[in-house]
């Protein structure tokens, strides 16, 4: 008799779910649940329908207070860390707490605080570019999304980061941080700033096609049931991508500052 075929892409596994009795667990070690390209498609869908809800708040918020000249610090006079702390709050117990991920409402309050404390922080930042260089850094942050997304889904996962290659970039990628973080407090140069944004876009532009492959099902374990986690991941990483491109453009005009007043001061000490 011949075998059924195995589809390895399209199935996860969990072990005794919703069985309190140990005798059950026992019978029920280990499940195994074949996605149907259905259900696949409609993951896939509402990760990215979610993600969209998420970018599209944060975005809009930041157009509208950019192109208002609303200033955040002045109607809420709050230092910006406060609401990026909150968010590494929220952040933590996703990841240290990963039942949390699972569990309705905690999941989706935890989720939008999140999404809230990264916009409010944004505010903080938006102020600093102007209403064009916000306009433009929110386009081609979005277009490569996008493109990393569509290579971490349609080409050969050869030519992809696998968990292994991914895994120890980011290990060395959050040591290397850590340390030019602790460099930078110290030292305040904006040159050691620089070369942690690099960094910070390093690690981005490698994650985001290894989470892409996780999303349609190219790898064998698919967080059916974390489409939540999924979007929020894909959120943090356009965030990330924005900021990034954000500083380079302050950065850009702080050196360019810097080498037109240079002539003129040893001009003045002649």
């Amino acid at each position: 008799m011949s075998q059924p075929p195995q589809r390895r892409n399209l199935q996860y596994r969990w072990t005794g779910e919703g069985s309190r009795n140990p005798q059950d667990v026992e019978q029920q070690e280990e499940v195994i649940i074949l996605i149907t390209p259905e259900m696949m498609q409609a993951f896939i869908r509402h990760v990215y329908i979610i993600a969209l809800v998420f970018v599209m708040f944060s975005a809009i918020t930041w157009i509208v207070a950019s192109g208002t000249r609303f200033s955040v610090t002045q109607a809420w006079p709050v230092p910006a860390y406060v609401w990026i702390i909150c968010a590494f709050v929220c952040m933590s117990i996703l990841c240290c707490c990963p039942m949390t991920r699972f569990i309705f409402p905690i999941n989706w309050i935890l989720t939008v605080l999140l999404v809230f404390f990264i916009t409010l922080y944004g505010m903080y930042l938006e102020e600093s570019v102007p209403f064009s260089v916000l306009l433009a850094s929110l386009a081609i942050a979005f277009v490569l999304m996008i493109l990393l997304h569509v290579c971490g889904a349609c080409c050969p996962q050869v030519f992809l980061p696998n968990l292994i290659c991914t895994g120890c970039t980011m290990l060395l990628g959050f040591v290397v941080l850590f340390v030019l973080g602790i460099i930078y407090l110290v030292n305040k140069r904006l040159d050691i700033l620089l070369g942690f944004c690099v960094l910070l876009l390093i690690m981005v532009i490698v994650l985001v096609p290894f989470h892409a492959q996780l999303i349609h099902g190219r790898f064998e374990f698919v967080p059916i049931k974390d489409a939540l986690g999924c979007a929020e991941n894909f959120y943090v990483h356009f965030v990330l991508l924005l900021y990034c491109l954000c500083y380079f453009y302050a950065y850009d005009k702080y050196h360019k500052s810097k080498t037109t007043t240079l002539p003129t001061n040893s001009t003045a000490s002649r």
